[in-house]
Formats: structure tokens, sequence, C-alpha cells
């Protein structure tokens, strides 16, 4: 029995075939289909049957980054992290459209024509203030690699005519010009404006 649910094991393939990455409804579109639902958050996806589980994709749509994690009342251990990363290795080893990328002490990678994968996990950390609980990380990019900045004019753009998922994703980015912020903050859609909220 795998620790992976099946909503998160989904991912990993359809992005290594290229039908994942590239376009934010896109990625929502394949999300919902498999269970997870939109969180509060711009962007941040929640699974409601693994609560444990979230997912946060970018304005872009060239990335996904896939958690698992508990909160500080309630963390995952970290040995039972490594569990899962391995489980989730192995599926990456097993895609044929996957190669290992180059080593790293601290993450497991491959690279595809389509997609870079990176996993880790990252133990318990005590910043004084606040603890951070241990999670893991699954992060998909479309390959090659882009550095994709906000585009001011693209954000402008998706504020106006974007679909509901593209401007409740731009809510959730931090730094938008001004005028992006009050094109969202107009919107009719309560989750874009609960989204721009929640950014700040």
């Amino acid at each position: 029995m795998t620790s992976v649910p099946a909503p998160v094991a989904s991912v990993l393939p359809l992005a290594a075939a290229g039908r994942l990455l590239g376009d934010v409804d896109r990625i929502a579109g394949v999300l919902r289909s498999s269970g997870w639902t939109r969180g509060t958050s711009g962007g941040v996806w929640e699974l409601p049957s693994h609560p444990r589980w979230s997912a946060v994709t970018g304005w872009s749509g060239e990335h996904v980054s896939v958690f698992e994690g508990g909160d500080v009342q309630d963390p995952v251990p970290l040995a039972d992290l490594q569990v899962v990363a391995d489980e989730l290795a192995a599926l990456a080893d097993a895609n044929p459209a996957l190669r290992p990328g180059d080593p790293d002490t601290d993450w497991r990678s491959w690279v595809g024509d389509e997609v870079r994968v990176d996993l880790g996990t990252s133990p318990e950390k005590d910043l004084g203030k606040v603890v951070v609980p241990a999670v893991l990380q699954l992060a998909l990019e479309s390959a090659p690699a882009l550095d994709v900045p906000l585009d001011p004019d693209a954000a402008r753009r998706t504020a106006v005519d974007g679909s509901p998922d593209a401007r409740w994703t731009l809510a959730g980015e931090r730094d938008l010009p001004d005028d992006v912020v009050a094109l969202l903050a107009a919107s009719h859609d309560p989750a874009v404006v609960a989204a721009l909220g929640a950014r700040a």
C-alpha cells in the first residue's frame, strides 16, 4: 500500500508527458478533476481527502509545487515524509520520460523534455519566534527551466480578461502593481477578493 495519495501521484506523469505545465487553466483543470480544491490563498490548492497535502501554482503556469506537512500542533514526522519521498522517487524512476538529474546533497532530481522534477524533505526548523514543521516538496517546473518574472502588462490583462482560476492565482502573487491590485479588488468573484485579503 502506497502512502502517496492518487491525486498527488497523478500529477507527476502528466507533467512528464507535457500535459500539466505551461497554462494556469490547464493546471487548474487537472488539479480540480483529481480532487483538489482552491484554497483561500491565491494559487494554493488543498486536498480535502488528505488535508496535510497542498499544491502551489504561480501566475505563469510554468511550475507546480506539491507539499506534505502538518502544522505545529500536528506535525508529520520527518521519517514518515522520507518514506513518502522514496515512493515518489520510485514513481519518477519508473517513468520513461524522465532521467536522473545532476546529483545534489539536498534534492533528488529528474529531467525530461517537458519537465524538471525536484524532490526533497526538510526537517523541523526552530526560527525562534516561529517553528516550521518538517515538510516534503515535489517541485515540477517546465523544461527548460523558465525564470518568469511577473509581467505587469500580462498581469493587467489577466486581471481584466483572465479566467476565474487565472485571476485567483494572480491574486496570490507578491509585488503586484497597485493598479492590478485595484482591478482584482474590484472583482465580482469573492474568491479573488478573498485571495487578495489572504495575500495581505
